[in-house]
């Protein structure tokens, strides 16, 4: 049987790890039930997702630092002053685990948003409309180019690849990588794609249903974990 205590500590520690992730699965509820595409840049795209599991990651360096503590206590029986000749004792892997931790974390997360930084993530836009936007913008900024599956390139075996898109049909979600080596181009390419992209109607997404009722799963559980919080917390005693 959890004491109260314990069935308060898993609430918060579920509530710091849905409540983001709550707001980002409103966001994406509301953006695929749009009837025109949305167009976020994809360093924001990453940081949002990262925004969103946030609270895992955190509470996962935790929960490794708790493994490491815990393992202290078993080695010590539980004793406090043997528990602080541990800590005494190995401090310094303590530290090493949550420094390595934190730099692999950052890592990834520099090397995320610097490797998106020529992408775009749209939602709401499936292969066919994306090929075709594709097309139209590439000819408005002057460009012949030629397909070849998922990618557009300069014509000839040594021309430059222009435009490159990944459409994930589940939730007709589409990454669109401008991969122009010359940025006024690049930069031309993404004018005209974006303007293409606000004018189209495609209706809402294929999934719009299935976020929203993930969606309000979160935030009913969000919402219950601050419940029994509140009534452990000042009924539980």
């Amino acid at each position: 049987m959890f004491t109260p205590a314990q069935v308060v500590a898993v609430c918060f520690a579920v509530l710091f790890c849905l409540a983001p992730a709550s707001f980002y699965l409103c966001w994406l509820s509301s953006v695929n039930r749009r009837e025109k595409p949305t167009v976020v840049a994809g360093a924001w795209d990453f940081a949002a997702v990262l925004g969103a599991v946030s609270g895992f990651l955190i509470v996962g360096g935790v929960l490794l630092l708790s493994v490491a503590s815990s393992d202290g206590r078993l080695f010590t029986g539980g004793n406090i002053d043997r528990l602080k000749i541990v800590f005494e004792e190995q401090w310094r892997n303590w530290l090493m685990m949550l420094v390595g931790y934190v730099t692999l974390l950052g890592l990834a997360v520099t090397f995320g948003i610097k490797g998106r930084a020529r992408w775009l993530a749209v939602y709401n836009l499936d292969a066919d409309n994306a090929g075709r936007m594709i097309a139209a913008a590439l000819e408005r900024s002057g460009l012949d180019a030629q397909r070849k599956g998922n990618l557009w390139r300069e014509p000839g075996g040594n021309g430059h690849r222009l435009v490159e898109a990944v459409t994930f049909h589940g939730t007709a979600h589409t990454t669109i990588r401008l991969l122009c080596p010359h940025e006024r181009q690049r930069e031309e390419i993404e004018r005209h794609l974006r303007g293409e992209l606000e004018a189209a109607e495609t209706g809402p997404g294929p999934a719009a249903s299935w976020f929203t009722s993930v969606a309000v799963g979160s935030v009913l559980l969000v919402v219950g974990c601050v419940g029994l919080i509140a009534f452990f917390t000042f009924f539980g005693r």
